[in-house]
Parts: C-alpha cells; structure tokens; sequence
C-alpha cells in the first residue's frame, strides 16, 4: 500500500502498471553488435568508444543506470593522483 501511495503521489498510473507481463512472459528480442562492453566506468566508455571510432556496433550495459564512477570517488580501492 505504501508504495503504490508513493507511486501515485509522484504522478505514475498505477492501474497501468498492475498485471503487467513478468521477464519470462515478456517478448524476447533478439540484437546483435559487434562489442558488448560490460560496465560504464572509465574503462568501458573508453572501450565503446574506441570500437565506435573504429566502425563498430556496441552495446553498452551498466547496472547502475548511470556512467562514470561510482561516484564515491574510491576508484575501486584506489586514489588517483589529481584526486583532492
């Protein structure tokens, strides 16, 4: 009940979402692409992007729904010299 509250405080169609298809009832779709980079951190931007300059089809996945850093500033344990 909360959350369905929160939902519709923020604006959302709540009837629209209910019954709505489960992952194993949902359409599958098929893509293919050259490069599937894992992770949108330094690393994987610059792994998309170079096999973009280089002609390359590329799917980008992060879970984190944002690119860049965890924004922690950590850097995976590790602090980088121009780091304040």
């Amino acid at each position: 009940k909360a959350l369905q509250d929160a939902l519709t405080k923020a604006g959302a169609d709540v009837e629209s979402m209910k019954g709505s298809k489960t992952a194993s009832e949902k359409e599958s779709v098929e893509e293919t692409y050259d490069v599937a980079v894992v992770g949108a951190g330094e690393s994987g931007l610059s792994a998309a992007l170079t096999a973009l300059q280089n002609g390359k089809s590329v799917v980008l996945l992060e879970k984190t729904g944002f690119a860049g850093d965890s924004g922690t500033g950590d850097h995976n344990g590790c602090r980088w010299r121009n780091d304040p």
